[in-house]
């Protein structure tokens, strides 16, 4: 039998004898090998004084992360900005036509602003109080007076409107009239 001269680093699984070793024999085996193999190695000295390497927190890595990408933003450049625009970013025309659309919406306000300061006139009662009355504007009239043809003599849009509007009631409240007393004489027929 040739002895092997290199170190084992493998448990035997047989015996001397050639027994096999039961299973927890080996790893009873594998413990007593690994004990020895720590007892062997020296430990790494601290210097005395030196504070021990904390791990850091969940809270101080999301930080230290949160601080680390605002750095790397803040330093990309406009190009590189502009490539990221297919993934997601706003490209320069994207933010050209927003501009445009929040202009065109000023100065529509600012037109509508000014036509309504054009329309209202501050009227004084009789009593004495002053209110602001909003005019109706030029080349406008009510659905209701078109509906009517021509607008009275002496009435104002609104009058005229109005008139309009109670005239329209007045049929309404009539065919309803006319027909709960048609559904009345029919009941009676039977």
């Amino acid at each position: 039998m040739v002895q092997n001269t290199t170190p084992m680093t493998y448990t035997p699984t047989h015996t001397a004898e050639g027994r096999k070793l039961t299973k927890a024999e080996r790893k009873a085996a594998n413990k007593a090998k690994f004990a020895a193999e720590q007892a062997s190695k020296p430990k790494p000295k601290r210097k005395a004084g030196t504070p021990k390497a904390s791990k850091p927190t969940r809270a101080e890595r999301k930080a230290a992360n949160k601080a680390a990408w605002a750095k790397q933003r803040k330093h990309t450049s406009p190009k590189e900005m502009a490539k990221k625009a297919g993934q997601g970013g706003k490209s320069s025309n994207d933010r050209m036509e927003a501009r445009a659309q929040r202009e065109s919406l000023r100065k529509a306000e600012a037109r509508a602003a000014k036509d309504l300061a054009s329309r209202t006139e501050v009227v004084e009662a009789v009593d004495g109080t002053r209110s602001e009355v909003v005019s109706a504007p030029e080349g406008y009239t009510p659905r209701a007076v078109e509906s009517a043809g021509k607008i009275p003599a002496g009435l104002t849009i609104v009058e005229a409107a109005n008139l309009a509007k109670a005239h329209w009631l007045a049929e309404q409240e009539a065919i309803v009239a006319a027909a709960i007393a048609e559904e009345g004489q029919l009941e009676m027929a039977f």
